[in-house]
């Protein structure tokens, strides 16, 4: 029963996005932390000082993927944000070396996004446009 109710809180996610699953252990030269680290590091919005993942391991019988668990459903949302904006959060906040970890046409399909710090999401650059022309 127990295990059940438990089971019933865990989220996962997973990314397609990266190139190889492995260099999430790899640190880089010049780098102090492994894109695991940085990762694992992340904390609620609403709660700082928590966790988003719970843990992250690659993708069974995959090169590129990464599964996301996540330890509460409610924070599922947030979760999903960073999930799905890891390569502007990971080249606007921290160093573009992280990036060869993601695939080509991954990093391209985000080129126009930009990582808001502030608000923890994920933007077009249109849309920042937009929003500055309507406060105009």
């Amino acid at each position: 029963m127990r295990q059940a109710t438990f089971s019933q809180k865990i989220g996962m996610g997973t990314s397609w996005k990266f190139s190889q699953n492995l260099l999430l252990d790899h640190h880089h030269l010049d780098a102090e932390a492994s894109l695991r680290d940085i990762l694992m590091g992340l904390n609620l919005f609403k709660f700082l000082g928590h966790p988003v993942l719970h843990a992250m391991d690659p993708t069974l019988g995959s090169n590129n993927g990464v599964s996301f668990n996540l330890l509460h459903t409610e924070i599922e949302a947030e979760a999903r944000m960073y999930i799905d904006g890891l390569i502007p959060y990971i080249r606007d906040v921290w160093w573009e070396k992280y990036l060869r970890s993601f695939l080509g046409d991954a990093i391209e399909r985000h080129m126009d996004s930009v990582f808001n710090e502030k608000t923890k999401q994920i933007y077009l650059n249109t849309d920042v446009w937009v929003h500055n022309s309507l406060a105009l």
